[in-house]
């Protein structure tokens, strides 16, 4: 047996176990596999050719808010310590993400139990600090939008943007 075949059955085996465990039928297609976790995507993709798994976990459709949260998400980039080893990414519908990688064949499914177990927390600590994050960016725009529209009333409404949208 090649390398590559023992790669695949060993990213099989571990799947096998992380389908007990989950209670929902993984299986390799096209070298992934994915679930749904309180309602979030989880991807698997197999790696054999570094033999790890990449996992990736959606967090959040920021929509205009992405912005502000770009400084401290790359903060917790840095040298992947505030995000506990999993990288933040933008897929390209404009939603974030964190990815892991996690070695495969060492210590059995349990080990990539144990690893996603630690990923979906680390996920779960980031939802709600992304949603924090983008609570307070509408709060300051609300702030700046009412500051905005008391210094144009103050104008004879020269700068009232509510006026002005209608």
């Amino acid at each position: 047996m090649g390398k590559s075949e023992e790669q695949k059955m060993n990213a099989e085996a571990e799947l096998e176990t992380l389908s007990s465990v989950i209670g929902v039928e993984l299986k390799l297609e096209e070298g992934a596999a994915s679930f749904e976790y309180e309602g979030r995507l989880v991807l698997l993709r197999s790696l054999p050719e570094i033999e790890s798994w990449l996992v990736y976990i959606a967090l959040s459709e920021p929509g205009p808010a992405l912005p502000a949260l770009m400084p401290e998400l790359l903060k917790a980039n840095f040298l992947l310590s505030a995000s506990r080893g999993g990288a933040f990414s933008l897929d390209p519908g404009g939603a974030l993400g964190l990815n892991f990688l996690v070695p495969t064949g060492s210590g059995g499914g349990q080990a990539l139990v144990n690893a996603l177990n630690r990923a979906l927390n680390t996920a779960d600590l980031w939802r709600a600090r992304i949603e924090q994050l983008i609570a307070e960016n509408v709060k300051k725009d609300a702030a700046r939008l009412q500051t905005l529209n008391e210094r144009g009333a103050a104008e004879d409404g020269a700068g009232d943007y509510q006026n002005m949208l209608v």
